[in-house]
């Protein structure tokens, strides 16, 4: 039985669009597209998860005052207006779902929360890894120069669509 060995590699213009369609169809396979899409101006950058936020104590507002210095409980249907003041912020604000998740969980919940952010993080680490390995393996040395000092996959591709994409007349 024989197998294709055969490297797709951008050697040429002429080579482009095979070359990002391979490396797109890689990125999508690891589930990172949206993370080095050179289309996106700003892609979400992989971050840890703060162990702090995720395992520290927290309760949702629970209760307004009435006219009478009175607390009432809050509907869960009406937004408290004092949620977005007491409840903490992380550099990647986490969703509203995720702060009521771990208001209501224990430690124990709170911690297997933190564990599975650190997962996905530590997957798409993995992902965005193996691609920047990739494209600094298949790009020629026409084009190596370009990206030897880069590691940021999205940034090394943003910077051969400038580089090595033919024009649209090109591509026709």
């Amino acid at each position: 039985m024989s197998s294709n060995t055969s490297v797709i590699r951008l050697l040429t213009q002429e080579d482009w669009i095979v070359w990002y369609n391979y490396i797109k169809s890689e990125a999508k396979a690891r589930r990172i597209w949206r993370y080095v899409d050179p289309e996106e101006t700003n892609p979400p950058v992989n971050t840890p998860p703060d162990l702090e936020y995720y395992t520290k104590e927290r309760t949702l507002p629970a209760s307004n005052t009435n006219q009478e210095g009175q607390d009432q409980p809050v509907p869960e249907s009406e937004p408290s207006q004092t949620s977005s003041q007491t409840l903490p912020t992380t550099p990647a604000t986490p969703s509203d779902s995720l702060e009521k998740f771990l208001a209501k969980t224990n430690t124990t919940g709170r911690w297997n929360a933190y564990k599975m952010a650190y997962e996905e993080y530590i997957r798409l680490d993995k992902g965005l890894t193996a691609l920047n390995t990739l494209i600094h393996t298949t790009a020629g040395p026409n084009y190596q120069g370009f990206i030897d000092d880069m590691t940021n996959p999205h940034a090394m591709l943003k910077l051969l669509v400038n580089v090595a994409k033919p024009s649209d007349a090109q591509l026709r």
